[in-house]
């Protein structure tokens, strides 16, 4: 966001809030976030740019940082470098599992995931 290097297309598309989320994270520089994360500054620079520069990027989790504290922060963090780089599949890119017994149409879309737990009885008792 700091270089403008995102993918505008797809934000303009697809994002909302984008002037929200350029607020909230100003204060995460990348020395700071090299600190808080013991990695380089320069490591942190790399990553992003190899991130803006691919041709069909994506960032994905695995058992690391999806089963560590604040791990839906982690989740939610991937979702927005995804939608910022546009890192999602596109009418005609291969779908690996359409489905055996029920295949799906692909569509092209971008849909937040989803968030069950806000839905729905809280707790069973008060308090």
């Amino acid at each position: 966001m700091r270089d403008g290097t995102y993918n505008t297309d797809f934000c303009d598309r697809f994002v909302s809030q984008l002037d929200e989320l350029r607020k909230a994270v100003a204060p995460f520089t990348p020395e700071i976030a090299a600190q808080r994360a013991d990695v380089p500054v320069a490591q942190i620079e790399q990553a992003a740019q190899w991130i803006g520069e691919a041709r069909r990027p994506l960032v994905g989790s695995g058992s690391g940082p999806s089963m560590s504290a604040h791990s839906n922060l982690n989740d939610h963090m991937i979702e927005v470098v995804n939608a910022l780089v546009g890192g999602y599949r596109r009418a005609g890119d291969l779908v690996r599992n359409p489905g055996t017994l029920n295949p799906r149409t692909p569509v092209e879309m971008a849909l937040a995931p989803t968030r069950s737990w806000e839905r729905g009885d809280k707790l069973r008792s008060a308090g």
